[in-house]
């Protein structure tokens, strides 16, 4: 009789996964007398490829899509001392490409270039675009037979920074074109295989901007548009199925 026997995880890795998470989203700018600050719900998916190797230099790809309604609670474009609340909808995509180093240990060095754009729109005539191209340097420990949990972190180093915000003031409307500050920021996931092929991941991420430059609208000049210093933290569960293929 034939015997099938299924490889152990110590000798096989993810050759691909798929992911779904859904995630606490808060946007905060630093603005006076009336900070603005966007909270709510997020969703997303995503798929990851990597190399199946058991050791050294490998690549991988990982890439997901967002969205979402969030609160939103601060003040008007050109009253900045009157609050205004209401929903803003966030549609966006990140896309990365990964350089690792594989221990046998079940640990990764990871340097990965990754390039996010999102749409924010706040009014039906009032949107922002964002590009951002970030360096993530950081370490990540796979599962495996002897333990099943799964931790990874690392720092954000922000490369390009870029913002379109189409925007209506009297009768005219504006495409401004921004450069937010360019920061870095700490990012760290926690969790634990709860099949063969399935992990619960806890995670927090983090995008800081710093103050962008400042454009003139209309002739007289009095009138000044900015993207002021903003923050953003995600605070998020993902359930992660992996492929697996054995060496």
């Amino acid at each position: 009789m034939a015997v099938i026997q299924c490889p152990p995880l110590s000798v096989a890795r993810a050759q691909w996964s798929v992911d779904a998470a859904v995630e606490r989203f808060d946007w905060r700018e630093h603005t006076s007398p009336i900070q603005v600050r966007e909270t709510g719900p997020r969703f997303a998916g995503g798929v990851g490829f990597s190399q199946p190797r058991e050791s050294g230099p490998l690549l991988a790809y990982r890439g997901r899509v967002y969205f979402g309604n969030v609160d939103y609670d601060g003040s008007f474009l050109l009253d900045a001392a009157q609050p205004a609340q209401g929903v803003s909808t966030y549609l966006g995509t990140a896309q990365a490409a990964e350089l690792r180093y594989r221990w046998p240990a079940t640990l990764d060095a990871v340097a990965g270039l990754e390039y996010e754009t999102w749409r924010r729109r706040l009014s039906a005539s009032q949107r922002e675009e964002y590009r951002i191209l970030s360096l993530r340097l950081g370490a990540e420990r796979l599962p495996a037979d002897a333990s099943p949990w799964y931790a990874s972190g690392g720092i954000r180093f922000l490369l390009g920074t870029g913002e379109i915000a189409t925007t209506p003031i009297g009768n005219a409307v504006y495409r401004l074109s921004f450069s937010p500050g360019r920061g870095t920021s700490p990012f760290v996931s926690l969790g634990r295989r709860v099949a063969s092929r399935v992990m619960l991941v806890g995670y927090w991420d983090s995008i800081r901007l710093g103050r962008s430059n400042q454009i003139a609208i209309g002739g007289s000049g009095n009138l000044v548009a900015y993207q002021p210093k903003s923050d953003m933290n995600l605070v998020g569960l993902r359930v992660v199925y992996q492929g697996l293929t054995t060496r």
